[in-house]
């Protein structure tokens, strides 16, 4: 019976372990995921902190920050230019050229999508080394699926240990 005891607690920390390593892949994975979506806002709006994206105003194609207020964010407007991860300063001129060009009233749906796709074409083109998502082993995604995959073996086992 102290055997079996001992299995268990040896099984719930290995899930615990697992459940953590998921957790920490399944946020740099989201995190890397919005560093090309671009959203367009209004000043003063909430916004998520944590997340790559590039806020731009809908009236006036202004760059956007999510300054922190508690856990929530809100936007205000950028005191520099718009990077997006792994482009060029060239990229990233095109795209500011395009907003100021596109944003002389306020920004309409289509103008939005051509300048959403403008922005994936893009990083569709970049190399993998350049990308935020390219993931060392020991990174995002990579240990999102290890680690719930460890939490999940633990469950069944525990499962099947209190089923005798």
């Amino acid at each position: 019976m102290a055997a079996r005891g001992t299995v268990e607690n040896v099984l719930f920390v290995v899930a615990a372990i697992g459940l953590v390593v998921g957790g920490i892949g399944f946020f740099q994975g989201v995190i890397a995921d919005s560093a090309y979506e671009i959203s367009f806002d209004d000043e003063g709006d909430t916004c998520n902190p944590a997340e790559m994206t590039h806020h731009v105003d809908a009236d006036d194609g202004t760059l956007l920050h999510c300054r922190t207020a508690s856990q929530y964010g809100l936007l205000a407007p950028a005191s520099g230019p718009m990077r997006f991860a792994g482009f060029t300063s060239e990229q990233n001129a095109e795209i500011t050229a395009l907003i100021e060009k596109l944003a002389h009233n306020a920004l309409i749906e289509s103008e939005q999508e051509l300048l959403r796709d403008r922005v994936n074409e893009i990083a569709a083109t970049l190399p993998p080394h350049r990308r935020p998502d390219n993931f060392e082993w020991y990174e995002g995604w990579n240990l999102f699926w290890p680690g719930f995959g460890t939490l999940a073996v633990c469950a069944c086992a525990l499962r099947l240990l209190n089923a005798r």
